[in-house]
This record gives C-alpha cells, sequence and structure tokens, in this order.
C-alpha cells in the first residue's frame, strides 16, 4: 500500500489579495481554483505546463493551496527571522536560477543572491507576503551548467521554464522515527540522503515512484542533480545532529501558518489504518493522521 501522488501541500495566509500578487502576478502560478465557505477563503495554485502535458494528467508536482481566514502567526515581518516551527520551506525546481532572480527583482520581489550551496545546488530564497520561504533550486550545478549548452529562453510571462513545486521540507527530531512513518507507513521510497557536515544536519528526500537514479548509493553525491530534475513534488526532512542546535520538539501546528500534506491514495480509510499501525503516528480526525512530529498528513482517494 503506497501514496499514489503528494498532491497539495496547505498553508495559511492572511490576506488573498496580496496572495494573488505574489503567486499568480509574479511568480507565475495559475490560479485552479478559488472557493469561500463562511469566513475561509481556499485559493489554490499550480504551476502551468504544456498543455498536452495538463491534459494527460503527466504533471505530478502538487498544488499550493493558501487558506484565508485561519488564525495563524504567520506575517511578512517574521520573513527569514529564526524561529522553532517545523515547517521550513517549499523548493521550486527550475533550469535557471539566475534567469528567474532577474525576472522576479523586475517584479518587485526580493531574492536573495543566487549561490552554490556546497555540493547540494545552485540556489536562492524568498519570500511571500506572509513570510512563507520559498527556495528556488536549479536543475544543475553551477558548474555543470556553466559547462553545458545554453537554456533556451523563455516567454516572459512563462517567468522561469517550467519549474516545479518539488520539496516540502520540514524539520524533524527523530529520522529512524520519521523514515518508519514516511517511508514504512506511506510507502514512500527513499531518494536520497544528504549529510551536511559543516552546518551539522542531514537531508532526507523521499518520493512516490523510485525512477532511474544514477547509482545505486542513495547517499552519492551523483544523486543530486538528478533529484533535482525530476517532475513530481518530494517530502524532505531535514534533522538537525546537536541537541543544543535543534528543538526537543518543533511547532507544528496552524499557529505557524503549516495545515497540511495532501496524499492521495486508493484506499483512504485502509491506508490511514496501516499508517496508525507505525510508532508515532497519531489519528487527527476522519482522514487525518499526524506524524511522529505532529505534521497532519490529509488522505484522499485518488482521483
Amino acid at each position: 500500500m503506497a501514496v499514489r501522488r503528494i498532491a497539495r501541500l496547505s498553508l495559511a495566509a492572511n490576506r488573498v489579495d496580496r496572495s494573488l500578487a505574489f503567486y499568480r502576478d509574479r511568480l507565475g502560478m495559475a490560479l485552479r481554483s478559488r472557493a469561500v465557505d463562511g469566513a475561509v477563503e481556499r485559493c489554490v495554485f499550480g504551476f502551468v505546463d504544456s498543455p498536452d502535458r495538463r491534459t494527460s494528467g503527466a504533471r505530478a508536482d502538487a498544488e499550493l493551496e493558501l487558506v484565508h481566514g485561519v488564525p495563524s502567526g504567520v506575517s511578512a515581518e517574521t520573513a527569514g527571522a529564526a524561529a522553532p516551527d517545523g515547517y521550513w520551506k517549499v523548493g521550486v525546481t527550475l533550469p535557471n536560477v539566475d534567469r528567474a532572480c532577474h525576472a522576479l527583482r523586475q517584479r518587485g520581489v526580493q531574492v536573495s543572491e543566487p549561490a552554490q550551496f556546497r555540493d547540494i545546488g545552485y540556489l536562492c530564497h524568498l519570500a511571500d507576503a506572509d513570510g512563507h520561504t520559498l527556495e528556488l533550486l536549479q536543475h544543475r550545478f553551477a558548474a555543470t551548467a556553466a559547462a553545458g549548452p545554453a537554456v533556451p529562453a523563455v516567454p516572459a510571462q512563462a517567468l522561469m521554464g517550467q519549474p516545479t513545486l518539488a520539496h516540502i521540507s520540514l524539520r524533524i527530531t527523530d529520522p529512524t522515527c520519521s523514515l518508519a512513518f514516511y517511508r514504512d507507513g506511506l510507502g514512500l521510497h527513499l531518494l536520497s540522503e544528504q549529510v551536511v557536515d559543516a552546518h551539522g544536519f542531514s537531508l532526507y528526500f523521499l518520493g512516490v515512484e523510485p525512477g532511474s537514479p544514477p547509482t545505486d548509493d542513495w547517499a552519492s553525491v551523483a544523486h543530486r542533480e538528478w533529484l533535482w530534475q525530476r517532475p513530481d513534488t518530494l517530502v524532505e526532512l531535514q534533522h538537525v545532529w546537536h541537541p543544543e542546535r535543534r528543538q526537543a520538539r518543533y511547532a507544528t501546528g496552524p499557529e505557524t501558518g503549516f495545515l497540511g500534506v495532501t496524499c492521495a491514495v486508493d484506499d483512504p480509510a485502509a491506508h490511514r489504518a496501516a499508517v496508525l499501525r507505525v510508532p508515532g503516528a497519531a489519528p487527527h480526525g476522519a482522514s487525518t493522521v499526524t506524524d511522529p512530529d505532529g505534521y497532519a498528513i490529509h488522505l484522499v482517494q485518488q482521483g
């Protein structure tokens, strides 16, 4: 029994107009749906791919749902500030980070200077109007991209040349428990483990399909550019090694702005029962479970 698709990331936001201005008008995402239920308004965004892929259903990355009217502690003033929140960021992968940064800055968005982060990737960061962090991560390392063919120009409205909402990043306290939940409970595949010695943490990336990695060693640096070019959404888990630098328990509730990850499965009831047999998992409503750190995982019927 396994997840068929990591379908949606849900975050709290404060104002509809600011969310639309950022995600639709500046980042170039499509507003796929907008619904109001009393005081709560939900806006669902997705990156627009080529028409044939949208029609065929080959697009595999998640949607981003912004929920307005849910109390939370997020605000634009907290962007980039150190906090014990467990939800970390959403990663967006794309062919050319420099070109994306230039386009975003022309649209008035503040973006950090792109740089190669060790042997992880060429990346930069920005924040939306509510302080939620986004990471732009290039398909290839800086040196590889410089040595390869030029990335073709894309129309201005495409902004970043077929980007993917690629990584939902969560901070964890115990990798053994978390891997048991996501791999053994949800049925995701561990695709890469990345040890960042200089900063004292490890990253674990899990996805629905194992694909065809370049080596059999999932800790290999050779996996990373392959990972950044995948068309689907992955769960990224960050574990800080040293007790004095990590939280005993991260904040994971709605007050942080994180409202959950939705996974599409064949049988939500059966899958929920299987997940709850994993140590650390807990029930959280009829179709929702929480992982060992308390993150909400919503299970829905695969469409």
